[in-house]
């Protein structure tokens, strides 16, 4: 028999991923039926008094006792849900890639996600975007790609995108200038790709928003944990707008990647997805909290209640900055920015950017990234083992 699984959020912005007041977009999911998530409820009640008719994680955050409250929360949920998380700003500068450089190397792009180059390239950004937004072309482009007319937006942007004739000169430029040049040299296939999606879909006209991937998340995560499922959303323009395609999943088995956690998701979906409201559904206010309590967290660097989160398996996908991505990234600073330029400068040379030469620079240092990875796992595995002993 199918579980029912109840979603909401935290932190929505739709496609404004720059929002200085809100940081992190968090989106939980709740496997419980009405009788036992009233239950649950109750427990929360009598622990932390409320006179609110309904629970919202608002009305317990300017609590002292708020980072108590998170802990006994994730408690009691935790074997029945599960929550993903956004950083919106990092989450940008990942699709600033995937549009801009993605469709360049298209035809060869395993080498390049094999080595995490786009990893380099996500992190060099965000790192820009971090000292007061310096980067303007990621500015320019969120404009662009959250606008209604995009064609029409995306086409300018581009087309203010022209060789700069100083830079091309330079035997040395900036990261900027790199990426700058490299996407005016490549723009006529950047705009062919964009141009290749309907303007009329939902996924072309939210192209920023994070909630579908988000949704797609949850579902394979419960769907581990539950085999069948259910979905049920609290009431969402941008879920409702995207109903049709989700429901296109019925009856079928999906399986999908996740990249931030090297894990694959089963989708299994028996029924068409239904919206309800949250008054009327105690799972959603489960859900309500887990998604404030988890986007609180992450806003507030509060490494506790992140600990208790991962460690009791809630966090179903991460897209933020990761301690051991960053380590991997500062280990090869010069082969990363050699292969940037190699892209750059055969651009510049209108010459092909792929050959048997960069073939082997980007396998060498996919290798080392495996063998990093693997140590940190292995290293992991030994203090978890040391714990339970």
């Amino acid at each position: 028999m199918a579980q029912k699984i109840y979603f909401d959020e935290s932190g929505f912005t739709g496609t404004n991923l720059l929002n200085q007041d809100q940081t992190v977009f968090t989106y939980a999911a709740v496997g419980l039926d009405n009788q036992n998530a009233n239950e649950l409820i109750n427990i929360i009640r009598t622990n932390y008094p409320t006179q609110a008719q309904e629970l919202k994680f608002k009305n317990y955050v300017k609590s002292t006792k708020c980072d108590e409250f998170c802990l006994f929360v994730i408690n009691l949920i935790k074997n029945y849900s599960g929550v993903v998380v956004f950083d919106k700003k990092f989450a940008l500068c990942a699709k600033f890639f995937e549009y801009m450089f993605e469709p360049v190397i298209a035809n060869v792009n395993l080498f390049f996600y094999a080595a995490n180059f786009h990893l380099y390239m996500t992190y060099k950004i965000y790192d820009l975007l971090g000292n007061i937004n310096q980067i303007t072309l990621l500015t320019d482009f969120e404009n662009v790609m959250k606008h209604d007319k995009k064609d029409e937006k995306f086409n300018k942007f581009l087309k203010a995108i022209k060789p700069d004739s100083a830079i091309l000169r330079k035997s040395k430029r900036t990261f900027e200038e790199k990426v700058y040049t490299f996407i005016s040299l490549n723009k006529s296939i950047i705009q062919e790709e964009l141009q290749s999606l309907s303007g009329d879909t939902p996924t072309y006209k939210y192209i920023l928003d994070l909630t579908t991937t988000a949704f797609l998340n949850l579902c394979g995560f419960m769907s581990e944990k539950f085999g069948e499922v259910e979905p049920v959303y609290d009431d969402s323009k941008m879920m409702d707008a995207h109903k049709n395609i989700f429901d296109g999943f019925v009856g079928r088995e999906i399986e999908f990647q996740v990249p931030s956690f090297d894990r694959k998701f089963k989708v299994h979906i028996t029924k068409e997805l239904v919206s309800a409201n949250s008054k009327l559904e105690p799972a959603i206010q489960l859900a309500d909290l887990l998604a404030g309590i988890t986007s609180y967290a992450y806003s507030n660097a509060n490494q506790v209640i992140i600990d208790s989160l991962i460690e009791n398996g809630l966090i179903a996908s991460a897209i933020i900055p990761r301690t051991i991505e960053m380590d991997i990234i500062n280990l090869f600073p010069n082969e990363y920015e050699e292969i940037l330029n190699i892209l750059v400068k055969r651009s510049v040379a209108n010459k092909q950017l792929f050959d048997e030469n960069l073939r082997i620079k980007l396998w060498v240092l996919a290798e080392s990234c495996k063998e990093i990875l693997k140590r940190h796992k292995e290293k992991l595995t030994e203090n978890i083992m040391s714990q339970i002993s």
